[in-house]
């Protein structure tokens, strides 16, 4: 039981910090209030799926493509994996690197494979997004987290372009400096740019485990 006092003791520190994150999320929840979110970038796709790194791999394929690759170019499976987790998505279609801020450079020097790349993500994720309204029954914000979607001024543009018809405009200058809220003034769409957070999420997680714990060994919270 000292032991697991000991422990607890330890997560008092995370349950404070975890406190006074949720604190200075109160007034962006407070401005989301009643709003749903039913679209996520940053973990777009280009026949992708986006990894920690904000790197894409291949994600959405049609299945029979696998075991023609494998028979006309002699694939084993171990090769097969490395096509489609290494070498496909932005790299595929680029051929410059799975890291969108290498394909961004390699379209501003005038690389045109590049610039297919970025558009061909863009065109993914709205296609993504166009799925959701139509299961949700419309669109009430837009929210863009991730390394790319909370970085990239560029593909959030890039995104939000074709959407105006959903009552969606982006203020160009509040997205260049990454604000919370980059609608225009009169959009009925919200769009927000909003980062990750792991360790809250984490703190969170600890604190209710914790919390579980100091009732099964009856401990005074």
């Amino acid at each position: 039981m000292l032991k697991g006092l000991g422990a607890l003791g330890d997560m008092a520190g995370m349950m404070k910090k975890a406190q006074e994150m949720q604190g200075k999320m109160a007034q962006l929840q407070e401005e989301m209030h009643n709003i749903t979110v039913t679209g996520e970038a940053g973990a777009g796709l280009v026949k992708a799926t986006c990894t920690a790194k904000g790197e894409l791999k291949a994600l959405d394929i049609d299945p029979s493509i696998l075991p023609w690759i494998a028979l006309r170019e002699g694939k084993t499976p171990q090769q097969l994996n490395q096509l489609l987790n290494n070498e496909s998505g932005l790299l595929g279609v680029s051929g410059v690197s799975p890291d969108y801020r290498d394909v961004e450079h390699a379209a501003d020097t005038g690389n045109h494979q590049a610039a297919l790349a970025l558009t061909l993500f863009a065109e993914r994720i709205r296609a993504t997004i166009g799925s959701y309204i139509m299961q949700m029954g419309g669109l009430d914000a837009l929210v863009f987290t991730g390394g790319i979607g909370e970085n990239s001024a560029r593909a959030r543009a890039a995104i939000c372009r074709n959407l105006n018809f959903l009552g969606l405009a982006v203020d160009e200058e509040k997205n260049q400096r990454n604000a919370t809220f980059i609608q225009t003034e009169n959009a009925m769409v919200k769009v927000a740019v909003i980062n990750t957070n792991e360790e809250l999420m984490i703190a969170q997680d600890v604190m209710r485990l914790a919390i579980s714990e100091t009732v099964t060994l009856g401990i005074p919270a």
